[in-house]
């Protein structure tokens, strides 16, 4: 399926964006409405169940899946699919190594962040038009 992946955001322990990357031009507020309440069903799940990290589907919306990961640090990462998505945890593996990467890394400097921007483009768009 072609152009799965429509939003995707970075956030921190606090639940605040790092990094938002919108492949659909979705409206902000609307984007802030699920980002808060996804991140709300993610702290709720990981009480309910903590594990090593959380990750699966968090909501259907109208014609959406969004899928969430959380690490033991309390980093997310939200992920709205097409309905027909499967779970992609192969891409949210590649983006939370890429996140580990920069932005967790002590010598990480402001000036590589549009690095590591493309690099999670290339990620999404090589998923998007994968023909398998």
């Amino acid at each position: 399926m072609k152009n799965t992946i429509k939003y995707i955001c970075l956030l921190d322990s606090k639940n605040v964006p790092i990094i938002c990357r919108n492949y659909e031009n979705f409206d902000e507020a609307y984007i802030e409405l699920t980002i808060n309440t996804q991140c709300d069903l993610i702290d709720l799940a990981y009480q309910i169940s903590p594990n090593n990290g959380y990750m699966g589907q968090i909501g259907i919306m109208n014609e959406l899946k969004i899928f969430g990961f959380m690490s033991m640090t309390e980093n997310k990462i939200i992920m709205i699919c097409t309905k027909e998505e499967k779970r992609p945890k192969d891409l949210l593996k590649q983006i939370y190594d890429l996140y580990k990467s920069y932005i967790l890394n002590p010598f990480f400097e402001e000036k590589n962040l549009q690095d590591l921007l493309k690099k999670i483009d290339d990620c999404v768009n090589a998923y998007n038009y994968n023909d398998e």
